[in-house]
């Protein structure tokens, strides 16, 4: 019986550092067919040689390579293009920068095609440092999950949840059910949570506690970026919009969402409130530094002049 095509969408922007390993990763996965939609959003580096020159690869190994090049739009814009073109029986992501395990799309398929139940499954995935690949830093797992867990109510309160579209495959009757315009907002971020939040609320989310994917921890990536208080209050804001803007998109009570709205609202409301206090605590900590610095330096000076006042009495005294 043939094996049921799977998609794999794969956003890139001037990877040629990286993109290698990920290709060569799903060239050597031990099942085929494999359709990878690859958007070169722009890249103004070797990124579309390098792929270019993956084609026959791809052919001799029975699966597709599709190259969708395109003016650099974002990620969102890469990603909505990938997803017009997608055609496989079951859809997943992969980062240029990251790397599937050898057996990783075989593992999913045959967990959603032994369990009927489950519209999306959910893995386990690996971490490591750039420039020591060899060593797991550490492995991105869902704690007593199932069936304690709600992967929707997680990714809301952003608890006992690890970001990681690569984590996933879907079957895409059902993506297309709850994505029918195969499109996300044009936001700078949070494609994770447009894309996953609706499924995870209508869907049932199977779980594999084991490793299926490697994600490279960059030294330039978004978690190690630094950024000034501004920036990350902006940046805090635009997920807070981005959690609003696809609750408002997911087709429930209105009461209901109106409920999940107040919960983002007010987490990010407290989230603001505790930059606050830290931002006052380190201007308070600032000024008392200050202070002793001050105080400190006239307790010298006040020293050294009881020193020399001393000094100048037993002169007199010896005279």
């Amino acid at each position: 019986m043939k094996n049921p095509l799977v998609s794999i969408i794969m956003p890139t922007y001037n990877g040629e550092k990286y993109i290698k390993k990920a290709l060569d990763s799903i060239l050597g996965q031990n099942y085929t067919p494999i359709e990878l939609i690859v958007v070169n959003d722009g890249s103004t580096d070797n990124t579309l040689k390098i792929l270019e020159s993956y084609k026959s690869k791809f052919i001799t190994n029975s699966n597709q390579l599709r190259i969708i090049s395109q003016k650099n739009g974002g990620v969102a814009s890469a990603f909505n293009a990938g997803l017009k073109k997608f055609t496989g029986s079951f859809l997943c992501f992969l980062a240029d920068d990251d790397w599937l395990k050898p057996d990783s799309v075989k593992r999913r398929v045959e967990f959603l095609q032994k369990n009927q139940r489950f519209d999306l499954v959910y893995c386990a995935v690996e971490v490591v440092d750039e420039g020591d690949e060899d060593k797991v830093v550490f492995t991105r797992r869902i704690k007593g999950f199932p069936p304690d867990d709600n992967l929707f109510a997680n990714m809301l309160l952003e608890k006992n949840y690890y970001w990681g579209d690569l984590a996933h495959l879907v079957r895409s009757d059902y993506f297309l059910k709850i994505h029918p315009k195969r499109c996300i907002a044009d936001f700078r971020a949070g494609q994770n949570i447009q894309i996953f939040l609706p499924l995870y609320y209508r869907g049932k989310v199977g779980y594999i506690d084991e490793p299926v994917a490697t994600i490279l921890d960059r030294q330039d990536s978004h978690s190690r970026k630094q950024r000034s208080e501004e920036e990350w209050r902006r940046r805090y804001e635009e997920i807070r919009d981005i959690y609003i803007d696809t609750l408002n998109k997911i087709d429930m009570p209105k009461q209901e969402r109106e409920n999940y709205v107040a919960v983002i609202q007010e987490r990010y409301e407290k989230q603001f409130v505790i930059e606050d206090l830290l931002k006052e605590i380190a201007i308070r900590d600032s000024r008392v530094a200050k202070l002793k610095s001050k105080s400190n330096k006239f307790l010298g000076i006040k020293r050294s002049a009881r020193l020399l006042v001393g000094n100048i009495k037993r002169r007199i005294t010896r005279k």
